[in-house]
C-alpha cells in the first residue's frame, strides 16, 4: 500500500514517468515465485497436502500484495474489499455463525474480492469470478479442516458478497422497464458470474475429493 501510494506521489511530482513500470519493479521483490514453484513441485511429486498449503500461502501473499497496491493507487478497490468484509460478517450473523469463525470468514471474503479485482483487471469478469471462487473455496476448505467444522460454514458467508445480486436485480428491472438491450447485457453479465463461480467451486470440490480418495487408498 505504501509503495503504491509513494509511486503515485512521485509520478505526480514529476520524479517518475511510468507508474506501471515503477510498481512492477517494486512488486517483483515481493512476489512469492519461489514458494509457488515449490508448491507445484510438491504436488507433482505426490505431496498433495504440502503442495496445496504452499500454493494457498502463495496466493494469500499475492492477494495481500495486490490489495495493498490497489488501495495505494486508489480508494475504489479498497472500499469494495472493506464492503465485502463487512458484508461477510453481516451474513455470518444472519446465518447464525459462531463469533469465533467470523474473523477467518471476513479475511477470506476480503482476500477473495482482492483476487477478483486483480484478475478482472486483465482477464475479464468471467475469469475473475472463477478464480476468486476457487480461491474462496480453497481457503474455506483448508480453514475448515484446521478448525474442524464443515466447509460450508466458512465458505457460504464469504461467498455471498461475490454473488451478482445487483446485476440480477437490474436484469429484472430493465425487463419490466422495456429496455431489453440493457436487460440482455445485465443478464449475460449475471450468467457469466454464476457459471464462473460454479466452475471454480466444482474444481476445488473435485480436487479435495481426489485428495481424500488418495489418502483413503493408502
Amino acid at each position: 500500500m505504501l509503495t503504491g501510494f509513494l509511486g503515485c506521489v512521485l509520478v505526480r511530482m514529476g520524479v517518475g514517468v511510468h507508474l506501471d513500470k515503477i510498481l512492477i519493479g517494486c512488486i517483483m521483490l515481493t512476489i512469492p515465485g519461489i514458494s509457488i514453484t515449490y508448491a507445484m513441485r510438491d504436488m507433482l511429486l505426490g505431496e498433495s497436502i504440502t503442495g496445496l498449503f504452499r500454493f494457498i500461502e502463495s496466493l494469500l501473499i499475492a492477494a495481500t500484495i495486490a490489495g495493498g497496491f490497489r488501495s495505494g493507487r486508489g480508494g475504489a478497490g479498497m472500499s469494495q474489499i472493506i464492503a465485502s468484509i463487512i458484508g461477510s460478517i453481516g451474513f455470518s450473523i444472519v446465518f447464525g455463525i459462531r463469533r469465533a469463525y467470523m474473523l477467518p470468514i471476513a479475511v477470506n471474503a476480503g482476500l477473495s474480492w482482492a483476487v477478483y479485482l486483480l484478475v478482472n483487471g486483465f482477464a475479464g469478469d468471467f475469469a475473475a469470478n472463477m478464480v476468486s471462487a476457487m480461491f474462496c473455496s480453497l481457503v474455506a476448505a483448508l480453514m475448515a479442516r484446521r478448525l474442524r467444522v464443515p466447509t460450508v460454514v466458512l465458505q457460504m458467508p464469504a461467498t455471498v458478497p461475490m454473488i451478482p445480486g445487483g446485476s440480477l436485480y437490474y436484469t429484472i428491472y430493465y425487463v419490466f422497464a422495456g429496455d431489453m438491450p440493457t436487460a440482455k447485457s445485465y443478464f449475460f453479465f449475471t450468467a457469466r458470474a454464476v457459471f464462473g463461480m460454479a466452475i471454480g467451486f466444482a474444481v476445488v470440490s473435485v480436487l479435495f475429493k481426489t485428495i481424500d480418495a488418495r489418502k483413503a487408498a493408502r
